[in-house]
């Protein structure tokens, strides 16, 4: 099995547009998994870009998505 590990990611600096591409190109990398920690976005746009990584990565045909949320 092969993880990826993103940390501090900060997916509030991309356009939406670039978001979306970065995370297709990660779920298109071929790992089985991915654990995010650290910094994912800001708390105004962090419910979007969870949904994102979710919907676009997260769905069980494709990877398990591992989030360790924390202050």
């Amino acid at each position: 099995m092969q993880h990826a590990w993103l940390t501090d990611i900060h997916l509030e600096f991309l356009p939406d547009k670039k978001a979306i591409t970065f995370v297709e190109e990660l779920a298109g990398q071929g790992f089985d998994g991915i654990f995010l920690t650290g910094d994912i976005s800001t708390a105004k746009q962090l419910e979007f870009h969870l949904q994102l990584l979710w919907q676009i990565a997260g769905k069980p045909s494709r990877l398990t998505t591992q989030f360790l949320l924390a202050g």
